[in-house]
């Protein structure tokens, strides 16, 4: 009885598992697929741009911030990757309104005295917004640019994905081996 029950076991386990196959290796064609059609993007749009206007030289890395936050739970024997947004997207008309803002007299009145000190602009963003990467390639970015940035951006749960269902095959595996060599003994 045992030996049939450990082999019921094993045969649900194998379904699993290849059920687990199955998703990954569609998620991996997707990922697969949004890669290659946003690299595929970004060359037109350094074609149509030109080669040296879209590098790295283009953005400064100490100004970049992550858009999402991935974090880590270990559940069982597996571990599930979750996404997070970390901040709002500043927009593009949000930041054209900050650029534009003017002191008028109200404000440099209150202001007044030569010791008062002026506030920068910058003070008056939080730091918990985000920068739409674009932007640093100027306002009128071609079309192929965005839609690089949405291919790479659909990547990102992908990749989550990915990692998680790689991960609850991995833990799928061991229960199998276990139950195998108890099958042996």
């Amino acid at each position: 009885m045992p030996a049939e029950s450990a082999a019921g076991q094993l045969d649900v386990l194998v379904h699993q598992i290849c059920e687990k196959l199955q998703e990954l290796s569609s998620l991996r064609r997707q990922l697969d697929k949004e890669l290659s059609d946003g690299f595929l993007y970004m060359a037109k749009a350094r074609s149509n741009m030109g080669q040296k206007s879209i590098t790295a030289l283009q953005y400064d890395e100490r100004e970049m911030t992550p858009s999402v936050t991935l974090t880590c739970k270990r559940e069982d024997n597996s571990v599930t990757f979750d996404l997070a947004p970390s901040a709002p997207l500043l927009q593009a008309e949000e930041k054209v309104e900050t650029v534009r803002k003017r002191f008028t007299e109200q404000t440099i009145q209150t202001v007044g005295g030569v010791g008062d000190p002026v506030p920068s602009p910058k003070a008056d963003k939080p730091k918990s917004e985000i920068k739409d990467p674009l932007l640093m390639f100027g306002v009128l970015v071609p079309q192929s640019l965005r839609s690089s940035k949405g291919c790479f951006q659909r990547c990102v749960p992908l990749t989550s994905q990915l990692s998680t269902t790689q991960s609850q095959l991995m833990s799928l595996q061991c229960q199998y081996r276990t139950l195998l060599s108890q099958l042996d003994q």
